[in-house]
């Protein structure tokens, strides 16, 4: 069995988008050629900066958690394909052989997508029936 659709393994992928990074605010600069204006300027811009470090970090706070919740929806959503592939062929996952199996399938497929995974699968589930 050929897998040439990647459509056919859409089940599979994730349906949230990865989370985007926030970006840090800039730290206001020390003056060159310091003067008491240009130290009190700095000053006032220092007071300015904090709150929004602030909010930043609030924002890093989520998208760790974010990033974090896309990550354990991705593993889940790979365990399934394993078990869907391993289930087609009516092989054990704790056949003796099978991390080797998913291993070898994944490094020879998964740059080009889950058909690719499943047919680098189908060539190589042969060694191990």
């Amino acid at each position: 069995m050929e897998y040439d659709d990647e459509n056919e393994f859409d089940q599979f992928k994730n349906k949230k988008s990865y989370p985007s990074h926030p970006k840090k605010p800039e730290p206001p600069q020390f003056p060159k050629s310091p003067t008491v204006d240009k130290i009190k300027d700095y000053a006032k811009e220092l007071n300015e900066y904090i709150p929004c470090l602030e909010d930043f970090s609030k924002e890093l706070d989520k998208y760790n958690k974010e990033v974090i919740e896309y990550n354990n929806e991705e593993g889940n959503l790979i365990a399934k394909f394993w078990e869907y592939l391993f289930s087609q062929h009516g092989i054990s996952q704790d056949h003796p052989k099978a991390s080797l199996l998913r291993e070898r399938a994944w490094d020879r497929g998964h740059a080009n997508g889950l058909s690719e995974v499943a047919n680098a699968f189908e060539n190589l589930v042969e060694f191990i029936k």
